[in-house]
Formats: structure tokens, sequence, C-alpha cells
């Protein structure tokens, strides 16, 4: 890479909204609506009710019967998700760039689905070791990463990053560090959150016992290029990523300790406070979440800086929340008539107090398809 910022080229989604930016668009033009009961979504008992979850989403239809007759929610989310991205940008995938296409997924733990039912197995075959082992590997938490780069045939740099709420940034900061250390020239990165019963469960008992919150299931993807890759494919970019900063502050968590993880993203991208018009932040239900609030609305809080939160239009994506964040940033900059670009920050944070920070500066508006 040269000194210019990696460049978004191109993304995709997967919601309750359906697939694709013209659906996501679609959910952001209107105002937010109630979660889908979850009577008769699945055979088993649900924690939840009502919940974002993508009830009409249709992997083997969308991918074939053949492609997923052993792959998981989570992988079919992220397959058709990452195809909805590639087409997006452009980008054609074959003998003459395969080595240079990678793959970054985060992810809260993979597919808990998959786990569940193999273990379940165990205990339901004749003998344990009679599993079906075609189980396993969707089980294992880098299956949706995995499934991904052999359907589209990307070889390059191959990573899974489980970083709860923040996944989704750390994964485009992996995507960063490839594209700069020379192990890709385009990395397919994004973040992928299934809503299932087991995972259903997890969400209750682990991060939201007082059922609070409504879930949510969502996976996107971006196409992060090098600027010049980009320039001589005459892929136009979406936006260039200026920074992505990422750290658990140590020792006792205070404001002064997320506001310098700001600051560091604000160095990183070369950009002041005041030329961010943009912020996107959604809490986690811990005590924490008022300190880097604070420590946000001390650089940001200008009038005229516009605060978004995806979490009424689509719930609690856990895993894939920061990509969900960072595609509203797009989209609205995607919708707005007035000129560009703007600067914009995407701040995902989680209950154990990580932090991370995109500083991302959208292109004018284009028409979306």
């Amino acid at each position: 890479m040269n000194g210019e910022p990696p460049v978004l080229t191109g993304w995709g989604s997967v919601t309750p909204a359906g697939v694709g930016r013209a659906a996501f668009h679609r959910t952001l033009a209107v105002a937010p609506g109630r979660p889908g009961g979850t009577d008769g979504c699945f055979a088993e008992v649900l924690p939840v009710q009502e919940a974002f979850a993508a009830v009409d989403f249709d992997g083997p239809g969308l991918l074939g019967a053949k492609a997923t007759r052993f792959t998981d929610r989570s992988s079919e989310l992220a397959l058709v998700a990452c195809e909805s991205a590639v087409a997006d940008s452009g980008l054609e995938i074959g003998d003459g760039n395969r080595d240079c296409v990678g793959v970054a997924v985060g992810t809260s733990a993979g597919s808990v689905s998959r786990g569940y039912w193999f273990g379940r197995e165990t205990f339901l075959a004749a003998r344990p070791h009679m599993v079906n082992p075609a189980l396993f590997p969707n089980g294992a938490l880098n299956g949706s990463a995995a499934e991904t780069a052999i359907r589209l045939g990307a070889r390059g740099a191959n990573v899974t990053v489980s970083a709860g709420r923040t996944s989704g940034l750390v994964a485009l900061r992996h995507a960063v560090a490839a594209l700069r250390g020379g192990y890709a020239r385009t990395v397919l990165a994004g973040a992928v959150e299934e809503f299932t019963p087991p995972n259903a469960w997890v969400a209750r008992a682990g991060r939201d016992p007082d059922g609070r919150r409504f879930q949510g299931e969502a996976a996107v993807f971006f196409v992060v290029e090098d600027a010049g890759t980009a320039r001589r494919a005459g892929r136009v970019p979406r936006a260039e990523l200026l920074a992505t900063e990422v750290a658990c502050p140590g020792g006792p968590v205070t404001e002064g300790a997320y506001a310098d993880v700001i600051d560091a993203a604000l160095a990183r991208a070369a950009v002041s406070a005041e030329a961010v018009t943009a912020v996107s932040a959604t809490g986690t239900g811990a005590a924490s979440d008022a300190l880097w609030r604070t420590a946000a609305r001390r650089r940001f809080g200008r009038p005229g800086t516009r605060w978004l939160d995806p979490e009424p239009y689509f719930g609690d994506c856990f895993g894939a929340m920061a990509t969900v964040q960072l595609a509203e940033v797009l989209a609205r900059q995607e919708a707005d008539p007035r000129p560009g670009p703007a600067v914009a920050v995407v701040l995902a944070a989680d209950a154990d107090c990580g932090l991370a920070v995109c500083v991302v500066r959208p292109s004018a508006p284009r028409e979306v398809q």
C-alpha cells in the first residue's frame, strides 16, 4: 500500500429487511417498526416472543441445495452478504487475483446452533463416536470465513475474530493490516450474528438476562481494498477507511481511558473532532456505557452533529452490531442529497470494557439499485 487510506468499494447485507443495500435503505427510509413474532419460527422453545430475525431468509434457495448440505445459518448469512458486497463493488475474483483476495469475519461465537447440535448428537447417537463428522467444521469458530473463501475462491489472508460487540470493527482492522502487510490487495470484511434457539438462549443468559432488548440477526460485509487496486480496476470507492482503533483499557476504566482511544483514532485518521459530522453509537447495557458516551459527547457534542443508532431498526445484533452501524452511516450518506463528503465515527463498545473506533469518510451520494 502507498500512503492513501484503504477504501470500501462495496457493501452487502442480510437483515430482517432482506438482502442487499436496497433492502437496507428501505428500512431506514421509514420509522423504526416493531420486531416480528417468533411463534412458529422454530420447533424449539425460544426465550423471547419478539425478535428482529430474518425469518424469510432462505439460504438453500439463494445458494443452492448442494452448497448448503452441511452449512450452518451463520455461514449462509455471511455467504449471501459477501456475494451481495462483491456484486455491489463490481469485484471479479478469478485466477488473476484470487491469491490476493482475503476474508475477515467477525463473530460472537461462530454458529452457536451448529456447536449445540453437534454436541447434542454425541448423546443421542448409538455411540458418541458415531456422530456425523460433516457437522463439525461449521461448528468451529472459523466456519463462516472458510465457507466464504471456498465458495468465492478467495485464497488470500483468512481470519476470524471474536471480540463481542467490537467484532466487526476488529475484522476491519485485520483487513487493513492484511492490506498494509501485503498479504492481500482486497479483503471481504464484516461480521455475522445468527438468530437461532441456542443463540437466543445464550444471549438471554449472557448479555440480556432481564430481556430488555430485542435480539437481532444480521450479516454485513464490505469490500475493503487498497486505493490503487480499486483505481486500476475502475471501482469507485463508497468511502475511505481513515482509521480503526481498538483497545481494552487496563486497570480502572475511566472516561479518560475511553477518550484516549477516541483521540488515538482521530490522530491516526489525521482529522479533528470538529470535522466529524456524524457519530454512530449503540449501548451495551453495562455501567461503562456512561463513561464512553460522556467521552464521545465531550468530543463530538456540537450542534449539528448527527447521532445514529441502528438498534431500533435492526435489534441487538451483538457481534454484527458494529458493521450494521457502519452500514447505516454509509446508507445515510448515500441517501443524503446534500454535498459531501463528511467524516463519520463509529463507536463499538463491549460490556467487558473494550472500545473500537472507526473513522470513515463516506463518498458523495450514489444511486441505490
